[in-house]
């Protein structure tokens, strides 16, 4: 009977230790993300990593610029020959 219970005791020790270990782990990881979320990393660019965001930024702004002159100035030469055509 008391080795029985010796082994139920032993066997609880050993998941205790486990459960320790594992919030212990815890711990640490969410310290971790605490310090990246308060001190984010900094990212080291390349030259070439510069010159393409550059290069991308200029493009999405054409892109826009293209699309804003395309689309709304042909609407302002309609406008303008419908309300030309109206007056005569």
């Amino acid at each position: 009977m008391d080795k029985k219970i010796t082994n139920l005791l032993d066997a609880e020790n050993s998941h205790i230790k486990k459960l320790q270990e594992i919030v212990r782990k815890t711990i640490e990881d969410e310290n971790l993300i605490i310090q990246n979320l308060l001190n984010p990393p900094k990212e080291i660019l390349s030259q070439g990593q510069k010159v393409s965001d550059k290069v991308a930024k200029i493009w999405w702004e054409l892109g826009f610029y293209y699309f804003f002159f395309y689309h709304f100035g042909n609407l302002d030469y309609i406008q303008c020959y419908c309300s030309k055509r109206r007056r005569v």
